[in-house]
Parts: C-alpha cells; structure tokens; sequence
C-alpha cells in the first residue's frame, strides 16, 4: 500500500485527513526570525509579521527595551519611569555615579538614591555629587542629614568646622530651619548670616 505525507512545512488536516494545509510560519520553531522579545503574527500563506513584546520596542526583528516606560527589562540597567537624567537613573537607563536603584522589574519603576556619603542637596549643584562623611566636619561637627554640608558644634565655624571662636558673651537664639537670620556681633558691625535651611 501506499502511504502519502505532507511535504515540510505542510501538515495532515484534521478535518480532511487526506489533505494536507500549510502550516502557519508562526507554529514552526526556527521558520521565523522575530526577535526573542516579540511575537509572531501570522498572515495570509507564508507571510507573517513581528510586534515587540510589551516594555520594548523597535520592528519586531529587533526590539530594545522602551527606556523611561517604568518597566526595567532585560537589557536595562534602570528605569525609574521617566527619560531625565540627574535622578539617579540616566536617559539611556543606566544607573549615575554615586547612585543605587532598586525596586524595578517588568511592572514596577527602580527609586534612586545616593549611595553612603553622598548627598543630592538639589538646586544648581549635581545629583548626589556632594560628598560628607565622618571625617569632613572633624571633631567639631556632623554631616547635615540631607543636605550634606557641616553642622558646626557650639563655638566652631567654617565649611569643615575648622575655625574656633572664643566667646567674649554669650546669647541664646532660637533658629528656624526655614528662615535666614542676622544675628549682629555688638557693636563693630560684624554679623553671622544664617540662610535658610543651613540649620537642622
């Protein structure tokens, strides 16, 4: 007897088991070249198209992932859900000096933050490229929880708290984190300026 089988990319129709149907390039392992991040649409015949996966885009034949969409995918470093650089996770989702992200996967954004040490006081100067660690301030102060400058003890001046002062009187003044403040030094014309925020 006998025997008649479909031709390679041709398989036996269910419904008429002496016919044989084309298979749909889709079904077939290796026959089409979409990008491992995308999915075969079949179409009429042979033909067939690619769609990128969603979180990556491109032709379907390559697809990268869509950097800023809040989704990190294979392939990025970060995403933190938008295309800004100077928060940690750059434009083109790679994580910034002195930076750590966590958190993200393919449904969540990474939060950023500076890493030990540093600090993103905000305003003109850089994200987390201020620098303060128990050593800056010296004996005479502390790293200033958020904003990263020295927070001078009682009687010690200066940017690293290096300059001492000898009290001649003493005066008590409540300060406000918020507010500047003038506090003038007797009669000379001499005066310490706090700007706001310089106080914890």
């Amino acid at each position: 007897l006998s025997q008649c089988r479909c031709l390679p990319g041709w398989r036996t129709d269910a419904a008429a088991p002496l016919a044989c149907s084309r298979i749909p390039p889709c079904d077939v392992l290796g026959v089409n070249d979409c990008h491992r991040n995308a999915t075969c649409v079949a179409g009429l015949g042979t033909a067939y198209g690619c769609e990128c996966s969603e979180g990556y885009s491109g032709d379907g034949f390559v697809c990268l992932p869509t950097c800023g969409d809040g989704r990190k995918m294979e392939g990025e470093a970060c995403d933190d859900g938008n295309s800004a650089s100077g928060d940690g996770c750059s434009s083109l989702c790679t994580v910034e000096g002195n930076s750590a992200c966590s958190g993200g996967n393919a449904t969540t954004p990474d939060a950023c933050a500076c890493t030990p040490d540093f600090y993103s006081p905000g305003g003109i100067i850089p994200w987390c490229s201020r620098f303060c660690d128990g050593s800056t301030c010296g004996a005479n102060g502390r790293c200033h929880a958020t904003k990263g400058t020295c927070v001078c003890d009682r009687f010690y001046l200066g940017l690293t708290c290096g300059t001492s002062l000898t009290p001649v009187s003493t005066i008590t003044v409540l300060l406000n984190s918020t507010s500047a403040y003038t506090l003038a030094l007797g009669a000379t014309g001499e005066s310490l300026v706090f700007p706001a925020g310089s106080v914890p």
